[in-house]
């Protein structure tokens, strides 16, 4: 029995949630999500934003990226997320609601120098 129980902590602790990529365009920014907990409903999930310039440099933000959620089919959103700079490029992104199961997206807002804003969207079907 423990032997079953180690060897199932370490099958959980070498799962590794997807990394998603992201591109926005007009501002020649590259990036990637990797969620840390989640995404699930009804409680906190958690995720690291990496964004980094089109020569591959970490990207050098003069305001904090913004995430916010928004569920389609219900006409609202989620309660504010939570935005910190971890390093040049690395933003940890808190407070990650999910308020109930179903489609959500996840928009992400870059502004860089003089450019307006740049939004790109995620898409999430919630279990």
């Amino acid at each position: 029995m423990k032997t079953l129980l180690i060897a199932a902590l370490l099958l959980v602790s070498s799962l590794s949630f997807a990394q998603e990529q992201i591109s926005f365009s007009k501002s020649n920014l590259k990036g990637s999500i990797q969620w840390e907990v989640g995404p699930r409903a009804y409680d906190e999930s958690i995720f690291v934003l990496k964004l980094v310039s089109s020569d591959g440099s970490p990207a050098d933000l003069e305001t904090l990226p913004e995430a916010q959620l928004w569920m389609p089919s219900m006409g609202h959103g989620s309660s504010p997320t939570s935005v910190e700079k971890v390093s040049k490029g690395v933003y940890r992104v808190i407070s990650v609601y999910f308020l109930m199961t179903g489609a959500w997206e996840l928009r992400i807002k870059v502004t860089t120098g003089s450019n307006a804003p740049e939004t790109q969207v995620l898409s999430y079907r919630i279990k």
